[in-house]
């Protein structure tokens, strides 16, 4: 029996990876900025900043404090729904703009499906999602 031949799977490039180092906000500097000059908007379980970019790239941050949980295991929960649901959404997203998220206490316990619909409607009411989005 031949061997089925292997197709690789394509490969982004590292800017357009969305937790590549090239794609996170990590300076300080960066932070302040997006909380001077961005846009929050609040919901139900997390919190959302989003300003325009200094370097005109595509950047994101997830900041997950203690205050959240003293648990990692609760805090490292939320990083991954926050994760999942910014890949999910990640092809629909305008390429010019830095994003902060942050978890708020009722994202305890929830599914990935309702943190993801909610990443939605939040990134929608500031603008950044390029088209819509069928659920």
């Amino acid at each position: 029996m031949a061997a089925a031949a292997h197709t690789p799977c394509p490969v982004r490039p590292a800017a357009e990876r969305p937790f590549s180092p090239a794609s996170r906000l990590t300076r300080q500097n960066e932070f302040d900025r997006v909380r001077s000059t961005g846009e929050t908007a609040v919901g139900r379980y997390c919190v959302v900043q989003a300003a325009p970019p200094v370097d005109g790239q595509r950047r994101v941050a997830i900041v997950i404090s203690r205050y959240y949980s003293r648990r990692a295991v609760d805090r490292n929960r939320a990083r991954r729904l926050f994760r999942e649901g910014y890949r999910e959404l990640f092809d629909h997203l305008r390429s010019d703009a830095w994003v902060v998220m942050r978890p708020r206490q009722a994202m305890k316990g929830r599914k990935s499906q309702h943190v993801a619909a909610e990443m939605r409607r939040l990134f929608g009411r500031l603008g950044l999602l390029t088209d819509a989005i069928d659920d």
